[in-house]
C-alpha cells in the first residue's frame, strides 16, 4: 500500500490542478520570491562580476538598466588600496514559500552586537537547562535499557518498539542509530575523565545526549523524548496497576513521622508532579468528553467503502486521463481521512470504557478522571497516589507526554504493538534541517536594544580633523622656518658686514671692545640662522611624519571577523512560569551572513572568510548583510526590490528596505559613519513583502520544522491497536486492505 500523509496528498491534487490550467495563467498566480543574496566585489563592475556561479544569481539593477554598485565612490582617493570599488548584490529566487527570505537586515562592525554575550548566554543554557534535564532523564534511558534487556514480555516489547522507532533517528556525530546508541551509557553517565579517556572509535558508541538534545530537530527532540518515557517503567504491573492500590494515608503511613510532619513530607516529596499532572488535567477530561460523538465516528465510519477508495488507488492503472486520476485521487485522500479519524475514534473509545471498568475507591477510574479540576486543585492531594505510582523514568518524561498517553500506556497491550510501519520509515539525522553553526562558538551576533543603543551613542573618532590639524601645523612651521631662516641668514650677513666694515676702520671712534662686541653679535646671530631653521626642519619633519604615520593608521583598518549569524535576544530568550529565563530553540530567528566572492587570497580571507561587506572591505567598517527565513513573517517578492540613488524619498507603495538591524527604515548604503567619502551618493533598495503572513506552528525549545516522516499516522495506528481498539462501537471491523 502507497502510505502518503495529507499534507502529500493535497499538495498532489493542488498540483494536478494546476497541470490542467493554462501555463501562464499559472505562473502568474504563483508569486516568485527571494531564497538566497550575495555580494559579489571587485575594482571594477567586470571584475566584481566575473566568476564561478554568478550564473544562478540575478544582479540587482536600476530602472535604467545600470548595474547598482552599493559601494558607488565610497572609498579613498587619498588611499588607492583603500580606494573606489565595485559590490554588486545578487540574489535567487523561488516559488516555495518554505525556502524564502522574509527580512534583510545590515550590521556594522562596531554596531549594537556581542559575540561574547551569545557565547555566554549558550553557555548558560547548556548548564542551566540541558544538563539538569539529561541529568533527570538518565533515569528514563536506564529504565528504557533495562526493559529492553527484561525478561517481562510486555516490557522488553515496548522497548523493542522505541529501538526500532529511534533507530531511524541518526546521529551524524558518531554515524550511528539512537536505538542502539542509547543502549549503551552516554557521555554524561560515563564521567568526562572516563569518557575523555576513550579511544575516538570507542566515543563513538557513546552517545553526547546533551549536545543533541540541545541541538536536534525539534522533532526529533520530542521524539526522542516522548518514545523514552513509553519505554520506561521496568514493574511487572502499570502504574495505574499500582495506583488503585495505593491511598494517601499509605503514603503518609510510609514516612514514619508524626502527622503534622508526615504531611509536610508527603507534600514536599509528590506536590510539584502532582501539580504537572493537574496541568494537564482539562485537556484530558475534554478529550474524555468526546465519547459520544467518536461512537457516532465509529457508527458512520463505512469500511468497505475505504477499503475500496484505498485499493482503487493502489491499482490505478497508467494512461487514465487527468480528470480520472484526479477523481481516485481524492478518494484515496478521503479514505485516508477517515481512516484516521475512526482510529483516533476508536482509541478515545477504548481508553473510556476501560477506565470505566477500573474500580477506584468508590467509583470508576472514568468518575476519578472526569472531575472538575477546580475539586481535584481543592485537595491536590488526591493526585499523590497517581504520582507516587509513576516509576522514575515516567515522571522524569512527564513532560513530554500528556495524560491520555500516560493513560493510554497503561492500558494497552504491548504484544499488539506492529513495528510494520516503521520499517516503511526512512532513516533521517536528528539534525535534518538545523544549522548547527548556530551553537558554534564565536559564530554569532546577538543583538539587543541596549546594545544598538550603546552602539549608536558612542561617538565616532574625528580622524579627518585630526589629520587636517597636523598638516596646518606642519604647514605653519615649515612656513615659519623659511621666513625665519631667511631673515636670520639676512641679519648674520648684516652683523658679519657690520663689525669687519668697524675692523677696517670704517667708524674711527669705534674702539676695540666695540668691534669685538659687534663680532660675538655676528656669532649668535650666525648660530641662530643656522639653529632655528634645524629647529624648524625637525618640528616640520616630525609633524609631516606623524601626519603621514596617522594617515597610514586611518586607511589600515583592523577588521573583526564577522558573525556567520545574527539573532536578537528577545526572538531566543523567553521565560517560564517561574520566570526563569530559558533560550528557546528557534532556528527561524537567527539571520545568516550574506557570502560574496571573496578569494582564499585576499588579505582579508583570513578575518573575513567570504562573508560580504557592502563597502568591499575598503572603508571605514564592514557593514555585513544578514538575512532571514521566519515561517512567521511573511516573504520578500523578488519583483518588488528596487534600488535608488541620490534620492531619500521613499517610493510609493514601500514602506521599508534593506535596513540595519533595530530599525525598519531603509538604510543608505553609503552611510558616511562608515565609508571614506562623505559626498558618496545615497543608495537605498527598498522591497515590499508578501500580504498574507505565513501560519506557522512551533514549541517551546524546538526547531519544528523538519518531522520524521511517518510518525504522526504510525502513533494512531500504534495506539489504537495496542489498546486493542476496534474500529467498530458495537462489533469488530476490518483494516482496510494492504
Amino acid at each position: 500500500m502507497k502510505y502518503l500523509t495529507r499534507a502529500l496528498i493535497a499538495l498532489m491534487l493542488a498540483a494536478l490542478t494546476a497541470a490542467t490550467l493554462p501555463a501562464q495563467v499559472f505562473a502568474q498566480s504563483i508569486p516568485v520570491y527571494i531564497s538566497d543574496i550575495r555580494l559579489w566585489e571587485g575594482y571594477s563592475e567586470e571584475s566584481a562580476l566575473y566568476g564561478y556561479g554568478i550564473e544562478n544569481y540575478t544582479i540587482l539593477k536600476y530602472e535604467n538598466g545600470k548595474t547598482v554598485n552599493l559601494n558607488e565612490k565610497a572609498g579613498s582617493d587619498d588611499d588607492k588600496s583603500k580606494g573606489q570599488k565595485f559590490v554588486a548584490l545578487g540574489y535567487k529566487t523561488t516559488k516555495n514559500k518554505d525556502e524564502a527570505i522574509t527580512d534583510i537586515a545590515l550590521m556594522n562592525m562596531e554596531g549594537g552586537f556581542s559575540v561574547h554575550d551569545y557565547d555566554a548566554l549558550m553557555e548558560s543554557n547548556f548548564k542551566e537547562q540541558i544538563l539538569p534535564f539529561v541529568e533527570n532523564f538518565k533515569t528514563a534511558i536506564e529504565e528504557y535499557r533495562i526493559n529492553y534487556n527484561s525478561s517481562n514480555a510486555a516490557n522488553k516489547k515496548r522497548a523493542q518498539y522505541t529501538h526500532d522507532l529511534l533507530n531511524k533517528l541518526i546521529d551524524d556525530d558518531t554515524g550511528k542509530p539512537l536505538g542502539d546508541l542509547l543502549l549503551n551509557k552516554t557521555k554524561y553517565e560515563l564521567g568526562d575523565d572516563v569518557y575523555n579517556a576513550l579511544s575516538a572509535k570507542e566515543k563513538k558508541n557513546h552517545a553526547d545526549i546533551g549536545t543533541i538534545i540541545m541541538q536536534a530537530n525539534g522533532n526529533a527532540t520530542l521524539t526522542i523524548e516522548n518514545a523514552i518515557t513509553r519505554a520506561s517503567d521496568t514493574s511487572d504491573d502499570t502504574w495505574i496497576d499500582r495506583m488503585c492500590k495505593i491511598t494517601y494515608d499509605d503514603l503518609l503511613d510510609e514516612t514514619d513521622l508524626s502527622p503534622s510532619k508526615a504531611v509536610k513530607e508527603v507534600a514536599r516529596i509528590y506536590d510539584d508532579d502532582a501539580s504537572t499532572i493537574l496541568n494537564m488535567w482539562d485537556e484530558f477530561t475534554s478529550y474524555l468528553g468526546g465519547y459520544d460523538e467518536a461512537g457516532t465516528t465509529l457508527e458512520n465510519y463505512d469500511d468497505d467503502a475505504v477499503t475500496a477508495a484505498i485499493k482503487a488507488y493502489d491499482e490505478m492503472a497508467d494512461g487514465i486521463s487527468d480528470a480520472e486520476k484526479a477523481e481516485i485521487e481524492k478518494a484515496y485522500a478521503d479514505a485516508l481521512e477517515q481512516y484516521n479519524q475512526a482510529l483516533l475514534a476508536a482509541e478515545k473509545v477504548a481508553i473510556y470504557e476501560k477506565l470505566k471498568e477500573i474500580k477506584y475507591n468508590d467509583g470508576s477510574l472514568l468518575e476519578f478522571f472526569t472531575q472538575q479540576k477546580a475539586d481535584v486543585e481543592e485537595d491536590i492531594t488526591v493526585l499523590y497516589p497517581a504520582v507516587a505510582a509513576l516509576s522514575d523514568g515516567q515522571k522524569a518524561g512527564m513532560e513530554f507526554v500528556s495524560l491520555k498517553e500516560l493513560v493510554s500506556m497503561a492500558l494497552g497491550d504491548p504484544d499488539k504493538l506492529n513495528t510494520d510501519e516503521i520499517n516503511k520509515m526512512e532513516s533521517v539525522s536528528v539534525y535534518d534541517g538545523v544549522d548547527r553553526g548556530i551553537y558554534q562558538k564565536g559564530g554569532v551576533g546577538l543583538t539587543s536594544d541596549a546594545a544598538r543603543k550603546n552602539a549608536a551613542e558612542k561617538p565616532v573618532e574625528d580622524n579627518d580633523s585630526k589629520l587636517n590639524a597636523l598638516l596646518y601645523s606642519a604647514i605653519a612651521v615649515g612656513s615659519f622656518m623659511t621666513v625665519s631662516g631667511i631673515s636670520l641668514f639676512a641679519a648674520s650677513y648684516k652683523t658679519y658686514r657690520y663689525a669687519a666694515m668697524m675692523e677696517q676702520g670704517a667708524f674711527p671712534n669705534a674702539t676695540n671692545q666695540m668691534v669685538a662686541r659687534a663680532f660675538r653679535i655676528n656669532t649668535v646671530v650666525t648660530r641662530l640662522s643656522i639653529a632655528v631653521p634645524l629647529i624648524s626642519c625637525i618640528v616640520f619633519l616630525t609633524l609631516t611624519i606623524m601626519y603621514f604615520k596617522d594617515l597610514e593608521k586611518k586607511y589600515n583598518v583592523k577588521f573583526d571577523a564577522i558573525p556567520r549569524y545574527m539573532v536578537d535576544v528577545k526572538d531566543i530568550v523567553s521565560y517560564n512560569a517561574k520566570g526563569e529565563k530559558i533560550v528557546i530553540k528557534n532556528q527561524d530567528a537567527y539571520y545568516r551572513s550574506a557570502l560574496c566572492n571573496r578569494s582564499e587570497y585576499s588579505d582579508e580571507y583570513e578575518v573575513l572568510g567570504e562573508a560580504g561587506d557592502i563597502n568591499g572591505t575598503v572603508c571605514k567598517q564592514w557593514v555585513a548583510m544578514y538575512f532571514a527565513k521566519n515561517k512567521a513573517e511573511p516573504p520578500i517578492l523578488a519583483s518588488s526590490l528596487k534600488a535608488v540613488r541620490g534620492n531619500t524619498t521613499v517610493p510609493a507603495g514601500y514602506t521599508t528596505g534593506i535596513h540595519m538591524f533595530g530599525t525598519d527604515a531603509a538604510e543608505n548604503f553609503n552611510n558616511p559613519l562608515y565609508v571614506w567619502n562623505s559626498s558618496a551618493p545615497k543608495i537605498f533598495v527598498y522591497y515590499k513583502a508578501e500580504d498574507a503572513v505565513a501560519s506557522t506552528t512551533g514549541s517551546n525549545f524546538t526547531a519544528g520544522t523538519v518531522a520524521l516522516s511517518g510518525v504522526a499516522g504510525l502513533a494512531l495506528g500504534a495506539l489504537a491497536t495496542a489498546l486493542g481498539a476496534t474500529i467498530s462501537k458495537k462489533k469488530k471491523g476490518s483494516k482496510p486492505a494492504e
